[in-house]
């Protein structure tokens, strides 16, 4: 996993329709939660404040993460069949 303040990875890495699990440690809850994601055009990171905002498959709706954030793409066959 990367963290998401590696600029020019992370644009490679999401693209429109990238389906992903997400890490990071939740103000509301004041713990670390990981959720379902999906990169989609509303979604964007801002590098100079920390935080991103993504679609949580989970919950059907945006969620902004904030830093340490941790990224998984690119998930095996039984990861695959947890996020679907």
């Amino acid at each position: 996993m990367r963290d998401i303040t590696e600029r020019g990875y992370m644009k490679e890495l999401l693209k429109d329709g990238t389906y992903f699990m997400i890490t990071y440690k939740a103000k509301k809850y004041d713990q670390q939660i990981t959720r379902r994601g999906k990169w989609d055009n509303k979604c964007r990171i801002n590098h100079d404040k920390g935080y991103m905002i993504y679609f949580d498959r989970d919950r059907a709706n945006y969620r902004c993460a904030t830093t340490p954030c941790y990224i998984s793409v690119g998930l095996n066959k039984q990861e695959m069949k947890v996020i679907q």
